[in-house]
Formats: C-alpha cells, structure tokens, sequence
C-alpha cells in the first residue's frame, strides 16, 4: 500500500534541503516536484538514489548520454538509440511516462547493449545532469510517494544522495565561474573592437605615423618614379628626325 505525503499548494523551495532531509530519514519511494509544469522524479531506497529524471525532455537527456557511452561501448550504435526512442519515446498514459527513460535502460539491459555496470554509469551521469537542473528550482508543489510502482524495475546502483547534490552544486559554481569569465572578457573585447572598426584597415590600436618599411616586406609602398630633367635643345634636335629638324629650324628663323 502506498502512502502519500503532499503539499499541493506552490511554495518557496530550497532543494538542497529538502533531498538532505530524504536521506537522513532514510525514505524509500519517489519524491516528486511540480514547478511551471515540469515534473521532477527522484527515486530513493532506504535514502540513496536510485534515479533522477525529470518530464523536460528525457529521451533527448538519455541519447545525449548514450551518443557518449558509444564511444566506449560500440554496440551503442545509431539504430539502437533510434530504437529506444520508437519503443519508449510514445507513452501512452502518464503514470508510465513519468518512468519510461528508466524502462529503456532496463530494456538496454536486457538486450544486452548495455551490461548492469555499465547501466549502473549511465544511471549515474543521467541523475546527475537531471538533480544540477532541479537543485536551481526556487518555488512548486510536491509529494513524496512510499513503495512508488517503480520498485518493481531492477535497481542497478544506490547513489549517495548527499554526496551526488553536493558534486551537482560544485558543478553548477564551476559553469557559473566559467560564465561570468566569459561575459568580462565580452565587456573587454567589444571597445577594443570598437576602437579597431573605428581606425579602419589599421592593423593595431595605436600606430604610429611614420613607419619604417623593409624594402622586402609586403606592404612596402611601391617606389615613386625617377622624376625626368628636361632634355637640353642640342640633344633634342639631334635626336629629332631631319625634317623635323629642319620645320622646327625654319619656323625659329621666321619668328626671329
């Protein structure tokens, strides 16, 4: 017989919390969170984690982590996640969807693409992703179910609960870190880059006005032409052709 502890009404929540209160009194059964109609499941034996999942999109959450686990293990192959996601991917009621991700990997199990260890690794990364995502939900309903249906799968590992939600939130700091880096060196950059559109084809922020090039560099300036001095009148005459020698002659005579 299942019994139920609920609290329907959405309020304030501070996940952290309320899993560490889950393993210190050693529960057995699904503690299950609503929040802006995503539902949150989390599967507990005697206080450690069975599984996590959650309803925002699990069979996407599950091949992300098979496409991995292929890499090591090469019966993962594409058909087969295919065909975990037309066997499973469709529920037909939602007391059966709520489970349905951890069906397939039973289903991995028994087909033999995956051994229990190996299910036991995937478990693990797939609770993980799932519990980083629910420790950041700050208001929703839930309820705790005692002997959930769920029971009735194979279990392939025990996960400390305490231990997992505290790696999750190191997680989340790390990624949290790496993003505020991110976003300053975005603040650095944009003026400098500015600043560059600013000053045109210049390759450097500062340049200065007078360079000096080497004659064999690529952006040498192409050398000015020799400016010609005028040809003196004898040597022009003498290279001019005879009759034109003789008309320019004849017209200076005339003019004089």
């Amino acid at each position: 017989m299942n019994t139920t502890s609920s609290y329907e009404s959405s309020q304030k929540l501070q996940p952290p919390n309320l899993l560490e209160q889950l393993a210190n009194r050693q529960l057995s059964g699904c503690f299950r969170v609503v929040s802006d109609q995503v539902s949150w499941s989390v599967y507990l034996s005697q206080g450690t984690l069975i599984y996590a999942s959650s309803s925002l999109d699990p069979f996407g959450r599950l091949d992300r982590q098979l496409r991995r686990l292929s890499i090591r293990i090469p019966s993962l192959v594409s058909a087969v996640r295919v065909q975990v996601r037309l066997l499973f991917d469709n529920p037909t009621d939602d007391e059966k969807a709520q489970n349905n991700d951890y069906r397939a990997i039973c289903w991995l199990v028994e087909q033999h693409h995956l051994s229990p260890d190996q299910a036991a690794v995937l478990v693990e990364e797939l609770s993980k992703e799932t519990l980083e995502a629910f420790l950041q939900v700050q208001e929703g309903s839930y309820e705790f179910v005692e002997r959930d249906q769920f029971n009735e799968f194979p279990q392939f590992c025990q996960l400390n609960l305490v231990s997992l939600v505290e790696q999750c939130q190191n997680q989340t700091r790390r990624h949290q870190a790496l993003g505020k880096g991110f976003a300053a060196s975005e603040r650095v950059s944009i003026p400098r880059q500015s600043a560059y559109l600013l000053n045109g084809d210049r390759p450097t922020l500062e340049q200065p006005r007078d360079r000096t090039f080497s004659p064999f560099s690529a952006d040498a300036p192409s050398p000015s032409p020799p400016e010609k001095s005028p040809i003196p009148l004898p040597a022009l005459m003498t290279a001019l052709p005879y009759s034109t020698r003789f008309i320019l002659f004849s017209t200076t005579r005339a003019s004089a």
